[in-house]
């Protein structure tokens, strides 16, 4: 069964994506609200499948793209999408665009392209 991460700020957000991809996907799914939870579950996101990481991870935090080279740096070779509900003129957005190999989403994600990009592993 493939595995697929998920790290955002809304708790909300994280409960529906959980949901929604192992119904509509059937897949396994290892949710973080932080970094803190992010790195405490470190050896299991390794092994991922995918992973979709919100940008603005709230006021004073680490962003996603913070994430996104702290999984590159260990390595992690798999999917990476980039979710924002930011303007795609917007610095973090901007920022995320640098990388070609991730994908930047604009919030919210239509359930058919999640299951379409989820539907490529």
């Amino acid at each position: 069964m493939k595995t697929i991460f998920f790290l955002d700020d809304s708790q909300e957000l994280l409960e529906v994506m959980k949901v929604f991809a192992e119904t509509s996907c059937v897949c396994q799914v290892i949710l973080a609200s932080s970094f803190d939870e992010m790195f405490s579950k470190e050896d299991d996101i390794l092994k991922s499948d995918m992973a979709f990481l919100d940008i603005n991870l709230g006021s004073h935090q680490p962003s996603g793209v913070q994430a996104y080279r702290w999984l590159r740096s260990l390595g992690y070779n798999k999917p990476v999408y980039f979710l924002t509900g930011h303007t795609a003129d917007s610095e973090e957005t901007r920022e995320a665009l640098i990388f070609d190999e991730a994908q930047v989403l604009r919030k919210p994600v239509p359930a058919q392209d999640l299951i379409q990009i989820i539907g490529t592993l």
